[in-house]
């Protein structure tokens, strides 16, 4: 059915899709999944099973974020040492750019936070270890390096 253009085509379907899987299921354990029954899935591990093997803090319920970010990019459980390494290298990194603060004391503060949010990690694309690269001629293959140090950075 046609529209004139002078009148909208409210109702008027472009295209049917039928959806059989809307989740990408992998049973090889290197995608985080949703699983129809289970729910989702870090690394092949429940999210029950991830409560019960990651370190958490002295006193904590629940596993450190740390645990969880080296086991997505690893697929290995790490030790308390190892968490507590990357604690370290995080806290190291912690250090917002004078810039960027600026920036966000200019934010009127009706501003929503993930707007603010928006605005800073953007920002931190002046000091980005692949902007630099890609600006270099960095190859393709080689991508991962610096972006994994932008990921560790913010």
């Amino acid at each position: 059915m046609a529209c004139a253009a002078s009148q909208p085509c409210y109702g008027t379907a472009l295209s049917s899709t039928l959806v059989s899987c809307p989740f990408p299921i992998s049973s090889d354990g290197r995608h985080l999944i949703a699983h129809t029954e289970e729910g989702i899935r870090f690394r092949n591990k429940t999210i029950p099973e991830v409560q019960n093997l990651l370190p958490k803090a002295p006193g904590g319920q629940e596993p450190l974020p740390e645990g969880l970010f080296w086991l997505l990019v690893t697929g290995e459980v790490p030790t308390q040492e190892q968490v507590d390494a990357l604690s370290r290298d995080w806290a190291a990194r912690a250090a917002i750019p004078e810039f960027v603060e600026e920036i966000l004391d200019r934010c009127p503060p009706t501003l929503h936070p993930m707007s603010q949010f928006s605005l800073a990690v953007t920002a931190l694309n002046h000091d980005s270890a692949f902007a630099k690269a890609y600006q270099d001629g960095i190859s393709k293959k080689d991508y991962w390096a610096p972006t994994f140090e932008d990921a560790m950075d913010l």
